[in-house]
């Protein structure tokens, strides 16, 4: 899983043109991936904003959180867990451009790891 994950954020920063340092992803008891945006919202000019991927709920962007804030979700990408990185770009484009085309609740279908494993290799870069 943990192999899959890399290479899928890996290709997903690469449609983002996010550098390698600007994203991190482990696999715990969650699976979980970061990363970091250098586009900000056209409604928080003065905001970071962060790119998260959770294996239970899918793709989100956020403000990045001040101290120990908890960070506030902008949008949920719906659909699948882990789409094809092109798509979790366009909706990145999408929400800083103001036009939010997901969902503001997560989408929470539980796969297990082996299943998403196997997803996340066969999307298209």
């Amino acid at each position: 899983m943990e192999t899959a994950l890399a290479v899928y954020v890996r290709q997903v920063a690469g449609q983002l043109g996010v550098p390698a340092d600007a994203v991190t992803y482990e696999v715990t008891d969650t699976a979980t991936a970061y990363i970091g945006l250098t586009d900000r919202a056209a409604a928080l000019p003065r905001r970071d904003l962060m790119l998260v991927w959770d294996e239970s709920l899918g793709w989100y962007v956020a403000v990045e959180p001040r101290g120990n804030d908890r960070p506030p979700v902008i949008c949920h990408l719906g659909g699948e867990i882990a789409p094809a990185p092109a798509l979790v770009a366009r909706f990145v484009s999408d929400v800083v451009d103001g036009h939010s085309r997901g969902r503001l609740n997560p989408v929470s279908p539980k796969i297990d790891r082996g299943t998403l494993a196997v997803d996340m290799a066969k999307s298209p870069a």
